[in-house]
């Protein structure tokens, strides 16, 4: 590349400079429940479950040895997302352009990718991670006529650090970015193969290391895994609300309504009503009504995307609209609207038809953006464009990079009052609930992670409870139990009305709770309000207590 050795530790200050201020000035939170459940699994020293369990056990590790109270997972995943982002401004502030325009892209690309940084999660980290590897290794081969093999040791890390935060990260890396990269390295990556090799090296080891992991890891997170990936794909089928109201979709397990709606929104309060086989049967059915991914699904998610008001893709839509400008001569300019449109048509089909979640589409395509970009200016013109036609296009890069800041940083400061607001409300529920002489504590999923700090912690591990979701059948939930002298979940609801037991959940969900301890249990119970939402993002705390005849 042309940077100096001097060059990338400077972009790394900055973009590690950039991120930090980013967490001081506005508000944190995990991206997903599941990141909560990593770092709760991370903990409690499990195999954690989506991301790569090595990659948990080093982290598990250092809660045992150096300090237990450390935030140490959303460290790491800050730590990786920091080099990954000076990585793609690197690529960016390399390209064939004017210095005070790259520096412009490179800051729009930074206030871009801010909000990966204050909501953090393995989904954007991971795929990030894997695009910039990829981007990189192609770009240093296919400009470098002698490469340098701590780069590329360096950017074969980085696409394993890609596989250990999220294994599936990986493929969705290579969808996004790996177009652009393979036409940025060309012939390049053919003829020097044994960098190609060293690249895949840690990869290589990284998967390795996981699949041994995986075969001493026992039947208990074997059966988990199974369970997992039956409840994924249920939850995976969009098209299952078509099919809602067919008795014959959950009566096929002698289900009522409402256990229906209970699986659907995440709630397994029994492991032999909601298990491996019956979901199986459930997602067979669901198959004879004619539900799964069909191509209004595609048509769907693609709308969402290019219409919907969201940051990530107005940016790439924007990058890639200066990139077939700039692109010089027409071969060039097509070869980026055709990145520019598999991109868009990648991601809904990766998200209707391999059940990826839509968020992968913000660090999917500002990756993408970045390889476009890359394709339309690097180095090794073939033609010489006017000056009046230079000129304009450098103005409509500026207009455009200002414009896409300004709209970011706008709806960043939004979701940061929002996240605020939502925090303020969970730490004050779980500081109520830690003065509560509480047996049973049965937690919703959805009130574990999207309004707590990842560096501050979250108080409900120091509040005794019984998480209920996608947790049913890990080794962390039967462990929970354990210490409440439980063996099994169905062993709590019998004894629930005559114990202290209480549910933080959302209050739409409180009556399924009721309806299933009825139905299932013969309890006729009521739920009596101890702390009420006081703001729309809060959950509540109510007290079961069996109802008088």
């Amino acid at each position: 590349m042309r940077s100096q050795p001097t060059y990338r530790p400077l972009v790394f200050a900055a973009v590690a400079g950039w991120v930090a201020l980013s967490l001081v000035f506005l508000t944190r939170t995990y991206a997903t429940n599941d990141d909560y459940a990593i770092e709760a699994d991370i903990r409690g020293g499990f195999p954690t479950s989506f991301q790569s369990p090595v990659a948990g056990a080093v982290l598990s590790a250092f809660h045992r040895v150096v300090a237990y109270d450390f935030p140490w997972y959303p460290l790491y995943l800050y730590a990786v997302l920091a080099l990954a982002l000076s990585v793609l401004v690197t690529l960016v502030l390399d390209v064939e352009a004017k210095r005070p325009i790259r520096v412009l892209l490179g800051l729009s690309l930074l206030v871009t990718t801010t909000g990966f940084a204050v909501a953090i999660g393995y989904n954007g980290v991971s795929i990030l991670a894997g695009a910039a590897g990829l981007l990189g290794i192609a770009r240093h081969l296919g400009e470098a006529s002698v490469p340098r093999r701590r780069v590329v040791l360096g950017l074969g890390l980085l696409l394993a650090c890609c596989y250990l935060t999220r294994a599936m990260g990986v493929v969705a890396a290579a969808a996004f970015a790996g177009p652009p990269a393979v036409l940025l390295g060309g012939r390049a990556l053919l003829r020097h193969w044994r960098s190609v090799a060293l690249f895949a090296a840690p990869l290589t080891v990284a998967v390795g290391a996981t699949l041994l992991h995986g075969l001493s890891a026992g039947e208990d997170v074997d059966r988990f895994r199974e369970w997992n990936a039956v409840r994924g794909r249920f939850h995976g089928y969009s098209v299952v609300s078509e099919v809602f109201d067919e008795p014959s979709l959950y009566e096929a397990n002698g289900w009522s309504l409402n256990d229906y709606r209970m699986l659907r929104g995440s709630m397994f309060l029994d492991e032999e009503k909601f298990n491996t086989e019956s979901v199986s049967r459930l997602l067979e059915a669901a198959a004879g009504l004619g539900a799964g991914p069909t191509w209004s699904d595609v048509e769907a998610k693609l709308a969402k995307f290019v219409w919907e008001p969201h940051r990530a893709a107005v940016s790439f839509l924007v990058v890639l609209a200066l990139a077939a400008w700039i692109a010089r001569g027409p071969r060039r300019g097509g070869t980026v609207a055709l990145v520019a449109a598999s991109t868009v048509l990648v991601s809904c089909a990766m998200t209707a038809y391999l059940r990826f979640p839509e968020r992968i589409a913000g660090p999917g395509m500002t990756a993408a953006a970045v390889g476009a970009l890359c394709l339309a200016l690097r180095r090794g013109a073939d033609e010489v464009r006017s000056a009046p036609r230079m000129r304009a296009a450098h103005s409509l890069v500026v207009v455009c990079a200002i414009l896409v800041a300004f709209v970011d940083a706008r709806d960043e400061l939004v979701h940061a009052r929002r996240r605020r607001a939502r925090q303020e409300t969970h730490y004050a529920l779980f500081e109520r609930l830690e003065l509560l002489d509480a047996d049973y504590v049965l937690v919703h999923p959805r009130c574990l992670s999207l309004g707590l700090d990842p560096l501050r912690g979250s108080p409900m591990w120091r509040v005794r409870r019984i998480p209920l979701g996608w947790p049913v059948y890990s080794p962390r939930f039967y462990a929970g139990l354990a210490e409440l002298g439980l063996r099994r979940a169905r062993d709590v609801f019998p004894n629930l009305p005559g114990r202290n037991a209480f549910l933080v959940f959302p209050p739409s969900m409180t009556a399924l709770v009721l309806t299933y301890l009825r139905e299932n249990h013969g309890m006729d119970c009521v739920a009596v309000p101890v702390y009420p939402p006081r703001t729309p993002f809060a959950d509540q705390i109510v007290r079961l207590k069996r109802a008088r005849r």
